[in-house]
């Protein structure tokens, strides 16, 4: 699950909440493939799964979430002041 402000994923490994992360998120269609690196804090986990909040998005590194989460049919908003609000 993703949106501008987060991803929330099922970890191989559980990182402690706070604790700043680099994730790729690899997007593959067709014959075409691209890795996004994003840098993120870890917010919260449940029992499924763990809730990232991103800190720092290269421009066009946001453009291509925006438009992830608008062709999936999700809202784009502007991120909060916080990274974990709302996640």
């Amino acid at each position: 699950d993703i949106s501008r402000r987060g991803i929330y994923l099922v970890p191989e490994q559980r990182l402690p909440v706070e604790t700043p992360c680099t994730l790729e998120i690899v997007l593959e269609g067709g014959s075409s493939r691209m890795t996004l690196s994003v840098s993120g804090v870890v917010c919260r986990h449940d029992r499924t799964g763990t809730a990232i909040a991103f800190v720092e998005l290269e421009e066009g590194t946001a453009l291509h979430i925006a438009n992830l989460v608008r062709l999936h049919g999700g809202e784009v908003t502007a991120p909060p002041a916080s990274p974990c609000q709302g996640l």
